[in-house]
């Protein structure tokens, strides 16, 4: 539906309905990410001996602060956070 239909359609008191309906109970991509995070934890959580990772651990983050290259130390960190154990880094 388009946003000038919507308009043309949807009364403003039903469209804050709907607003507080999503705050109580989410539906779309937001709920997907959810259930996706869930089942990603369980599986890691299942098959790793690592630090317990939680659905945040793998919902993506679209607010980035700044958009910029990683240092090495910085990919090395992340490889070691998302894995939940030590990655060999190469010297160089």
């Amino acid at each position: 539906m388009s946003v000038a239909r919507c308009q043309a359609e949807v009364s403003s008191k039903e469209f804050v309905y709907w607003q507080a309906f999503f705050a109580m109970e989410p539906f779309g991509d937001v709920r997907a990410d959810l259930r996706n995070g869930i089942l990603c934890s369980l599986v890691a959580n299942l098959l790793s001996k690592g630090p317990r990772k939680k659905a945040a651990d793998f919902m993506p983050d679209f607010e980035v602060e700044e958009d910029r290259e990683m240092t090495p130390e910085e990919a090395h960190a992340h490889l070691r956070r998302l894995l939940g154990r030590p990655v060999v880094q190469e010297q160089g």
